[in-house]
């Protein structure tokens, strides 16, 4: 008969001690750790074969495994392994298996939406495909040089890996500055609604507010919806805001924030400092 005894918390069948109960929850926690990086390249790659659009755009509530891998970008090959896929992204709640019928079919979930590339405003795919490429996913497999030395002691793990920041690729790659761009934007749609819907107070009384690093403008433009009398700006690197011309009362200024950053009533600085030396960070003084 099973139990748990004392402040031990050991469990018993019979008179066979097993594994002390608080041990089972350390194991959980450590193969959570071990294997997490499955559930984010399970998500890559369903962003990469389109899963989420295709069955979003099924015209149907759920797709069947067989439409589906009709649908895939390529040619499917290995039905068995899509459908292992399929199921593992159900266990991660990111699509609804179904039984019913001669084969599994499937449908979205209200987090699915946030995947969707041609009919969500607040998509995270571009996100994904940025923050999952391998220039990325390389940089964290040199973390242990980048904390212990035996580089350039200012580099970043990302540069020791690449020879280059990540600006200074986007800058050279313009395909990645402009999925970067998208991933940027479609994560600052869901942050500045909740800014504009959960904080209003925030931005009462502000005459200007420039938003710094502020990309293509998905922030400030919210702003601007949400308070139409304040001045918007977005201040970015050149190769970012070149192009882009004054529209929904946003206006754009090309620079480098740590030389110097446009008068303000009020900054907003959000996923600024990711790709940045805490040098660079220091710097920021000489702008306040």
């Amino acid at each position: 008969m099973s139990q748990v005894t004392g402040d031990t918390d050991v469990v018993r069948s019979g008179d066979t001690d097993v594994v002390p109960a608080g041990e089972h929850s350390g194991q959980a926690l450590v193969w959570n750790h071990i294997l997490a990086i499955t559930d984010s390249l399970a998500l890559k790659c369903a962003v990469k074969l389109r899963i989420f659009d295709i069955i979003g755009g099924h015209g149907h509530p759920a797709i069947s495994l067989s439409d589906l891998a009709a649908s895939l970008p390529t040619p499917c090959l290995h039905p068995a392994t899509l459908l292992r896929l399929l199921r593992y992204l159900s266990h991660m709640r990111l699509i609804d298996s179904h039984a019913a019928g001669d084969e599994p079919s499937f449908s979205l979930t209200p987090s699915s939406s946030l995947f969707l590339v041609g009919t969500s405003t607040q998509s995270l795919a571009s996100f994904i495909t940025v923050f999952l490429d391998e220039g990325f996913l390389g940089a964290m497999h040199a973390l242990d040089v980048a904390c212990a030395g035996g580089g350039d002691d200012e580099a970043s793990a990302f540069e020791m890996v690449n020879g280059e920041t990540v600006f200074g690729r986007a800058e050279r790659d313009v395909e990645l500055n402009k999925i970067f761009n998208e991933g940027m934007a479609g994560s600052g749609r869901i942050t500045a609604a909740a800014m504009v819907e959960g904080a209003p107070a925030a931005f009462e009384g502000l005459g200007t507010v420039v938003d710094v690093g502020g990309g293509v403008g998905t922030v400030a433009r919210e702003i601007r919806r949400g308070f139409p009398a304040i001045r918007c700006v977005v201040f970015d690197l050149a190769q970012v805001v070149e192009g882009l011309e004054a529209a929904d009362g946003v206006e754009y200024v090309a620079g480098d924030m740590f030389v110097s950053v446009p008068r303000a009533d009020a900054f907003l600085l959000m996923w600024t400092f990711f790709g940045v030396e805490m040098r660079g960070v220091d710097g920021m003084h000489a702008c306040s």
